[in-house]
């Protein structure tokens, strides 16, 4: 199986070409990250052995600034600057990148200790309101997930978490404003989570909020072990 899907993904990039997925360049063929050496340096996946950036380093598999409810918490890259472009872009339109996204997030989890080896049971995604799958047409954290899942060979488990209800967009709050409006916004669809080892993705964490809420109704629910496993996140 593994050979087949890496023959297609060969001929899919004789096809269609990959581009860099900050600045569109053309790139080899044999790329797998698809960033372009110009861009490399904002791409730089976050290692706990980095000293780069102390405190991104340090922070990057301690859940204490970003969840209470999470075992544990990565994050492939810093919310700033073309990380945040692409993902801007990614949200707003660009489906496309979520391939190329999702294997740099692997690649985190990887050289973070957070794999296969870890014995998860499912992948799983922070859900979409009504209203952003009706304008998008997509929940861009869902795509990460059932590309992480082809990756880790990890069962995806589709609506394993459903949305209840309206909630205001997160957007424009605070920290204590966003939490406040996720508050039991999240249902847990049909999927036993009990004692399960869960891999719980988003495209981006911001103050945690919401993936500490996914957390902790997951947690409520039985599961045994949850890591987030997020793009970018500003924290």
């Amino acid at each position: 199986m593994n050979g087949l899907r890496a023959i297609t993904d060969f001929v899919l990039k004789l096809i269609y070409p990959p581009r860099c997925i900050s600045c569109g360049e053309l790139l080899p063929i044999t790329e797998k990250l698809a960033i372009c050496k110009d861009c490399e340096e904002d791409f730089s996946v976050w290692k706990v052995s980095s000293s780069a950036t102390s405190a991104l380093s340090m922070s990057n598999l301690t859940c204490s600034k970003v969840t209470d409810n999470a075992d544990s918490v990565v994050s492939a890259f810093y919310y700033d600057g073309n990380v945040k472009a692409v993902v801007l872009r990614y949200k707003q339109s660009r489906s496309s990148f979520a391939k190329a996204m999702a294997e740099q997030m692997y690649e985190a989890l990887e050289a973070n200790g957070f794999g296969n080896e870890l014995g998860y049971d499912a992948v799983i995604c922070i859900p979409s309101s009504r209203r952003k799958m009706r304008k998008r047409g997509y929940n861009p954290a869902e795509l990460l997930a059932k590309h992480i899942s082809r990756l880790t060979e990890i069962s995806y488990v589709k609506n394993a978490l459903k949305q209840k209800g309206k909630k205001s967009d997160q957007k424009s709050l605070g920290a204590e404003e966003r939490a406040a409006n996720i508050k039991g916004k999240f249902l847990p669809g049909k999927y036993d989570v009990s004692e399960k080892r869960i891999l719980l993705v988003d495209d981006v964490i911001t103050t945690g909020a919401t993936v500490n809420e996914a957390a902790g109704l997951l947690k409520a629910n039985g599961a045994g072990y949850v890591c987030v496993l997020s793009y970018a996140r500003t924290l």
